[in-house]
């Protein structure tokens, strides 16, 4: 079986987690493929042929399967990550069983082929439109970039990226190559180059989708960092149709709410976060609002068109979420639901903030020792201005016995730009050239411009 890739992993581990009985089509799609849904798979392999799939993969009833190679059958085993065993028709015998996540744009499919070659299939619909999205982020835009080089101040001539795989550079002009497909897990793609003054050299492509920044990083004697900016890259966030009204009897709470545990992995830097947001209605957002408050949509549906909210209600010592019963307790402003006690989030309008904070996660390796460490360290001036930089480092080792040799590998960004709270808990960050971006942010614990505990975008800050 193939080593897979940490991001890889994580992710199928998360669509390993409980669903909370999540139907579509009379089955659970974090570990099946939707009876009448089709699927566009891309073979990982070297090139940028992405404009169309390979091929078109249709689920039927009774667990058979189509594509133009012909047809079969395939089981589910939904105690297995690798949950989908195809057992007649072309894909079979399937030696490497594959797996399926489901996201709020709708199912993908890692598909593990006889012959050995690995595709990555995606629901068409939103789900394929997302994977477009994200090749192209990949793909080298057509533009001026910016140059600077390791270890001097001269800045080196702008490299031009040229229609028809193009490029110049310091008076010359030559193609490239960029594998875009070879790994859909990574965010960034290889770049190779053919003829001009870049010949046989290699680069690393990716665009921040977010900020729109472009980055190209070539391996020169000095390394040479080019970039320049692109628009930032929208997803579709709610699908057609209206969620269903919750069950009469719901309601009763009002507010957004967080909990946590402490990390003994450090997989979530520290603290272990939770969040509800309730509606007196009867909803509840279950997820870490990713922009602000305002991420809790309850009356919509999502790409994948299940609800953006669950729905809740209490019955003494009793509340429901969903299809989970739990215990329930009010004490004050704050709320207890199973084990873990809930406190309002603190909105914290033109919040300024002040010093350096970073947040760490480390995540280990369930195949030997070692694992990726990832720190990102935010310094912030009263005056509204802020710079980034990040830093990961992954070591890998197998276990005694087993075959490989220990792998180390270290990569650094950095940005800076100015910020600003545009809501009770969103800050803006704005980077040079007017790529803009928001998330969601709360002080956590201790207050003024230096507080102890910072939740900003998903991750716990602490002051350095």
């Amino acid at each position: 079986m193939r080593a897979l890739a940490p991001t890889v992993l994580i992710a199928l581990l998360a669509a390993a987690a409980p669903a909370a009985a999540v139907q579509v089509n009379g089955v659970d799609p974090h570990k099946e493929p939707i009876p009448g849904a089709s699927f566009g798979c891309y073979a990982e392999t070297a090139g940028d042929a992405y404009a169309t799939p390979g091929f078109t993969l249709r689920v039927g009833p009774g667990r058979t399967y189509s594509t133009p190679a012909g047809s079969g059958a395939f089981t589910v085993d939904p105690s297995e990550i690798l949950s989908v065993t195809f057992t007649t028709g072309p894909f079979a015998p399937d030696a490497i069983p594959s797996a399926v996540r489901f996201d709020d744009w709708g199912q993908v499919l890692s598909l593990n082929v006889p012959d050995g070659t690995e595709y990555e299939c995606y629901q068409s619909g939103p789900r394929q439109a997302v994977a477009l999205a994200d090749f192209r982020l990949k793909d080298p835009a057509v533009g001026t970039y910016r140059c600077s080089q390791e270890g001097t101040d001269a800045a080196p001539e702008s490299l031009q990226i040229l229609p028809g795989k193009a490029y110049r550079y310091e008076g010359g002009t030559g193609t490239y190559r960029a594998d875009v497909l070879r790994d859909p897990s990574r965010s960034f793609s290889g770049v190779d180059f053919t003829g001009g003054p870049l010949d046989g050299e290699f680069a690393t492509y990716r665009q921040d989708p977010d900020s729109g920044l472009r980055v190209m990083s070539i391996n020169l004697a000095r390394d040479v960092t080019c970039a320049s900016l692109g628009a930032p890259t929208v997803r579709a966030r709610f699908g057609p149709g209206r969620a269903p009204k919750p069950p009469r009897g719901a309601g009763g709470l009002q507010g957004l709410y967080a909990a946590y545990q402490v990390d003994v992995t450090g997989v979530c830097g520290g603290l272990c976060w939770s969040f509800l947001t309730f509606t007196r209605d009867g909803r509840v957002y279950t997820r870490e609002p990713r922009t602000g408050p305002a991420d809790a949509a309850c009356t919509r549906r999502l790409p994948n068109t299940l609800p953006v909210c669950e729905t809740y209600t209490r019955r003494g010592d009793r509340i429901r979420i969903g299809q989970e019963t739990t215990s329930f307790a009010r004490s004050g402003a704050t709320l207890r639901i199973g084990n873990l006690v809930y406190r309002p989030v603190k909105p914290a309008p033109g919040q300024r903030l002040r010093g350096a904070y970073r947040s760490t996660t480390t995540i280990p390796n369930p195949d030997g020792t070692g694992g990726v460490t990832a720190s990102t360290t935010f310094t912030f001036t009263p005056s509204g201005g802020f710079t980034r930089t990040g830093f990961a480092g992954a070591t890998f080792s197998p276990l005694p016995g087993n075959p490989g040799a220990a792998v180390t590998t270290l990569a650094s960004s950095g940005n800076r730009g100015t910020y600003r709270a545009v809501g009770p808990n969103t800050l803006e960050f704005r980077f040079p050239g007017g790529a803009r971006t928001r998330v969601f942010f709360f002080v956590a614990q201790g207050g003024g411009q230096r507080p102890q505990l910072l939740r900003l975008s998903g991750s716990t800050y602490l002051p350095r």
